[in-house]
């Protein structure tokens, strides 16, 4: 807002923290809740990796030394984000059931992704139709996680 021709500044921290998304209501997160939040995010940066593991496999294609190299490694990596989510759901505040849901449903999808990477063979015939399904999966699953962080923050507050 301009006055005599200064700028004025308003600052209202509530109006500020409605904007910002933040409920100053809220009750601080415990030190389990930052850490499954921390751990979810910990799994999207996973999930990242997991696409560029796959462009690795299908860019291996036809190279069976290639392939199984890149295969191995792209399993190493949708285990570790098993791992992770694992964690997750044993921190997760049971009473939080959108967090808890959301874990699950992201545990059956890394069930599918793993199977889906094991049945890969090597060739663009046989493996096309899988490595658009897994893109397709890891996209979701990082939009799944990114509503699982807030799912885990939506009781509290970090601030």
């Amino acid at each position: 807002m301009f006055t005599g021709g200064k700028q004025q500044n308003t600052f209202n921290l509530q109006n500020a923290t409605s904007l910002c998304n933040i409920a100053t209501t809220l009750p601080p997160c415990p030190a389990n809740t930052v850490a499954v939040a921390n751990g979810i995010l910990q799994n999207i940066l996973i999930q990242r990796n997991e696409l560029t593991q796959l462009a690795a496999v299908n860019a291996s294609l036809g190279n069976p030394t290639a392939f199984a190299a890149a295969k191995t490694q792209f399993i190493n990596v949708i285990n570790s984000g098993v791992a992770v989510r694992k964690a997750n759901q044993a921190l997760a505040d049971p009473a939080n059931l959108a967090l808890v849901a959301g874990l699950a449903t992201v545990e059956g999808a890394q069930a599918q992704e793993l199977a889906l990477a094991t049945g890969l063979v090597g060739t663009v015939a046989a493996d096309a139709k899988s490595i658009a399904s897994l893109q397709a999966a890891f996209n979701g699953g990082i939009a799944k996680n990114s509503e699982n962080v807030a799912n885990a923050l939506a009781v509290c507050t970090i601030f």
